[in-house]
């Protein structure tokens, strides 16, 4: 596990972190971020843990091709305010096997989490802690393409809003989890 924090800013440009393990269970990386962007170009980068520590007051941009390239399961949260926010302008596709996706934004996870693209995973959980808001028509795939493991289960925590289409595939053995109310808080 490994967790990157700092107390006004935080930021990584160059560098990377792989926490791949090829005789082995993947790790997690933790950055904890105010705001964070998901689009192709950003020069940031963040990947997560399990255990989310937010608090940071910064501004992250991160290209989805970052996120793949950490080989491990990503816990990206934005909570240092009640707005702090996630947004996904380009679709995010992990291609670890079993690599799991969790964003969660806002303080007291009720921050807005912008869906503008897809999410796909090779057999990886996906679970959204905040409220989404649905900004195109979106699909959220975690079967692997119908490889081994096919598929996880995809869990909403709040409230899915925004006049577009979701469409949300999982394994046979997973589903889908709505806490919140879908089509208004």
């Amino acid at each position: 596990f490994i967790e990157t924090s700092g107390k006004e800013t935080l930021g990584v440009q160059t560098g990377f972190v792989n926490a791949s393990a090829p005789l082995g269970k993947f790790g997690d990386w933790l950055l904890d971020p105010a705001l964070i962007v998901i689009a192709a170009g950003g020069l940031d980068t963040v990947a997560a843990g399990s255990a989310p520590n937010c608090g940071d007051a910064a501004m992250l941009t991160i290209d989805p091709a970052t996120l793949d390239a950490a080989a491990a399961s990503i816990s990206l949260c934005a909570q240092n305010a009640p707005g702090s926010s996630i947004t996904v302008t380009d679709a995010i596709a992990l291609t670890t096997v079993g690599a799991s996706l969790t964003l969660t934004a806002g303080s007291g996870s009720a921050g807005p989490i912008n869906l503008n693209a897809n999410i796909t995973t090779a057999g990886g959980a996906v679970t959204l802690t905040g409220l989404v808001t649905l900004g195109a028509t979106v699909a959220i795939d975690t079967t692997n393409g119908g490889a081994t493991p096919a598929g996880a289960g995809v869990t909403f925590s709040n409230a899915i809003d925004g006049a577009q289409g979701l469409s949300v595939v999982v394994g046979p053995a997973f589903g889908t989890t709505f806490t919140g109310a879908i089509g208004g808080p």
